[in-house]
């Protein structure tokens, strides 16, 4: 019974040290989305001023995460497309064999169409987003 018990208590401990990872991979994951989404938007309108890199790289802050960004314009458009990549050491998953888990993710268009019909104009946004998560 002692037996039984320890190996259940050592059980526990795993999954508790395991959910401890995965939650800060998500964390991290869940933050780059986010601030990769809201920046692309922003450097994709028409109305910036700014290069679609600087929007970018001022959004993030640490741009060691920033991984590229890239731009297509033309008359009544701007298209954005940028990703971003973090590494996260694990505290408990090592003992397992994973030293490290990567978070891939990436905006993949923010586009920002004009079209004017005679005098009336109008405006839409289009963004696709695409969700990469990898394990290392």
């Amino acid at each position: 019974m002692l037996v039984l018990s320890l190996v259940l208590f050592f059980l526990m401990a795993m999954m508790g040290e395991l959910a401890v990872d995965l939650m800060r991979f998500e964390q991290r994951r869940t933050e780059m989305q986010q601030t990769l989404d809201r920046s692309v938007l922003a450097a994709a309108a028409m109305s910036q001023r700014l290069t679609a890199e600087d929007v970018v790289n001022d959004h993030f802050g640490l741009s060691q995460y920033l991984s590229g960004v890239e731009t297509n314009s033309g008359l009544n458009y701007r298209s954005v497309t940028a990703s971003a990549s973090s590494t996260i050491q694990t505290f408990f998953m090592h003992m397992m064999g994973i030293n490290s888990i990567t978070a891939d993710v990436g905006f993949e268009r923010g586009t920002v169409h004009h079209q004017c019909r005679g005098f009336a104009c109008t405006g839409y946004f289009r963004f696709d987003a695409e969700y990469a998560v990898a394990d290392h």
